[in-house]
């Protein structure tokens, strides 16, 4: 099996997801260096539960997939002025 780029890679957290509840935490980083043979790959995204941790490298199009899947759950879209609220509160002011 081939080693996993994000495991080295380097970033810097720009957005944090609160109140995850016991156990878990998401955020979201700012690539400070490419990933290699990934070089579209912007961004990354840190997922943690209580039973595993991943890392994704991403780009905007793959959030905007996850919108996408919320629609799907929900069956409507995110209130836009909720959605502006969240966003203030979990991004990270550098």
């Amino acid at each position: 099996m081939a080693k996993d780029p994000m495991n080295d890679h380097k970033c810097e957290k720009i957005a944090q997801v609160s109140n995850m509840g016991k156990g878990r935490e998401m955020w979201l980083g700012k690539l400070l260096e490419p990933i290699p043979n990934e070089p579209q790959e912007t961004h990354c995204l840190h997922i943690k539960s209580q039973y595993k941790e991943i890392v994704w490298g991403i780009l905007a199009e793959d959030l905007s997939a996850y919108v996408v899947l919320d629609y799907i759950l929900r069956g409507h879209a995110i209130n836009e002025r909720w959605l502006q609220h969240m966003a203030e509160k979990y991004q990270i002011n550098l």
